[in-house]
């Protein structure tokens, strides 16, 4: 049988008993869960996180080099950070197959779109698809727009889902409503972490 790899490319900060992405939802997990009922294996790199620390079913590779060299599939998951600016640049488009697909739903600017471009023109990689951008909404004069094969884009709509837009109203109201009564806020859905030292 045909075996792919399949991977979460990313850096985040770390809340509760999953891998999880700048959301803070449960993407990477699910992407998991449906990548196995394809016979698909999946390995995932977070320097942040342990070993023990990652679900059950992906197993962690200690370096991205390492991930990208494996990868037939690549889905980005993590916060737009200064560490995780370009991450994926020129130098990680050499290191892929060259029939790798990378896919970020994510965040823009996590991947150099300048290097996406030169990777897809060239035929460094397979092929990729983005619902977000550097700069959104994307202009019809974007580089990006000119590129006709082997690329897929939405605009940033990747969670607009019905049962995604309840379970972030819900996530909400629920941290103002705990602000309110005094109780611990859930940092899942806290934007400014930073205040929450003060509120201990």
């Amino acid at each position: 049988m045909f075996e792919h790899r399949i991977f979460r490319c990313g850096q985040s900060n770390y809340y509760g008993d999953e891998v999880l992405h700048a959301h803070r939802t449960h993407t990477p997990k699910r992407l998991a869960e449906i990548a196995q009922s394809h016979h698909m294996t999946i390995v995932g790199y977070d320097p942040l996180f342990t070993t023990k620390e990652f679900p059950e079913g992906i197993r962690k590779v200690e370096t991205k080099e390492e991930l990208l060299r494996m990868a037939d599939f690549i889905s980005i998951h993590c916060p737009k950070t200064p560490e995780t600016i370009d991450m994926i640049g020129d130098k990680e488009f050499q290191i892929m197959k060259r029939n790798a697909i990378l896919i970020n739903t994510a965040r823009g600017g996590i991947i150099d779109e300048s290097a996406l471009i030169r990777a897809l023109k060239t035929g460094k990689i397979g092929g990729a698809a983005l619902d977000c951008f550097l700069t959104e909404p994307l202009s019809k004069n974007n580089p990006l727009m000119s590129i006709k094969e082997r690329l897929i884009m939405t605009p940033h709509i990747g969670s607009m889902t019905d049962n995604a837009l309840i379970r972030m109203g819900i996530e909400a109201v629920q941290n103002v409503l705990n602000f309110l009564d005094g109780k611990t806020l859930s940092p899942d859905v806290v934007v400014n972490q930073e205040v929450l030292s003060y509120l201990q």
